[in-house]
């Protein structure tokens, strides 16, 4: 089973010869690294199995030369026979992994079943993280007129506050393209006041210190305008705490960086096509800073043919 060593906090020193300060001023050091994936798609594909357990090999074979400590899987996990087949897979994992829900998920039928399945892993995040909160609970959805299970949750590590926040449609499959886009869910047991509590939390927090998982991105093109405009709003007193908004659901790779909006976006390509795709997360600090550094590593995948 997995590890995470605790990292004490940068001791501000006022020792003779040093200045509190110049300390406090220092060039933020490496700490950890940060492994993410995106779209696995399990869902009793072979290839697509396959391609995640070759996404796994790579990520266990650096682990230690990495420093790799998390990985996020950023939605479109697994669904149907596929759900199950996922969780094994990703247990083969030699760090922790945080499983995201969705919107296929939640299209076919898993909504619930994905948190019932992945039960275990949020026990064990729950305790083994500093600072857990779990919003995965069925409540009554206004909106829909029934009961939906929203898959919300948040931790910190090492100083990092990681928010997972499940934006995706509960629409009915028949509404077609509409289930593809964002929603805020903004009633009691929601996801808009899940991240609202989570905010009021960042007081104290290093600046640049807190990411946002999310399968759907906090964008335009995926959210319209009022629901960006109402993101901005809650947002607006917390975007020197906020660093980036970490998604999938496009199956590319985007950079949206130092826009108004308050937090830079990064979409990553899908692990079930094309090339397998990795996005690397280098995490630095000082006393009053996180800092991050990427990087997308991709690899061809390969069929076990010899071909």
């Amino acid at each position: 089973m997995w590890l995470l060593l605790a990292c004490g906090t940068v001791e501000k020193q006022n020792v003779e010869g040093t200045d509190t300060a110049v300390a406090e001023l220092a060039e933020p050091t490496y700490q950890y690294s940060i492994a993410i994936l995106a779209d696995p798609h399990i869902s009793g594909n072979a290839e697509h199995t396959s391609r995640l357990e070759q996404a796994i090999g790579w990520i266990n074979d650096h682990a230690e030369t990495r420093q790799i400590e998390l990985v996020p899987v950023l939605g479109d996990v697994g669904w149907g026979e596929g759900l199950s087949t996922a969780k094994s897979v990703l247990e083969m994992l030699d760090v922790p992994y945080l499983p995201i829900i969705g919107d296929n998920e939640i299209q076919y039928g898993d909504e619930e079943n994905f948190a019932t399945v992945f039960a275990s892993q949020m026990e064990w995040l729950a305790d083994n993280t500093e600072a857990w909160n779990y919003g995965g609970v069925s409540v009554w959805n206004p909106e829909e007129s029934q009961d939906s299970y929203f898959t919300n949750f948040a931790f910190t590590h090492k100083e990092v506050r990681l928010v997972a926040l499940d934006w995706a449609s509960r629409l009915p499959s028949s509404e077609g393209i509409w289930t593809e886009f964002g929603y805020l869910h903004d009633f009691e047991g929601g996801s808009f006041p899940f991240l609202e509590n989570e905010l009021v939390g960042l007081g104290e927090a290093k600046d640049n210190s807190t990411i946002f998982l999310t399968h759907i991105p906090m964008s335009v093109g995926s959210f319209n305008a009022a629901q960006m405009d109402a993101f901005e709003t809650m947002l607006a007193p917390y975007t020197d705490k906020i660093y980036a908004n970490f998604a999938g659901h496009l199956h590319v790779n985007v950079e949206e960086e130092n826009l108004d909006r308050g937090y830079d976006l990064h979409v990553t390509n899908a692990v079930w096509d094309d090339v397998i795709t990795i996005r690397i997360l280098d995490v630095y600090q000082n006393a009053q800073e996180v800092r991050f550094e990427q990087e997308i590593v991709e690899f061809a995948w390969t069929d076990g043919s010899g071909e």
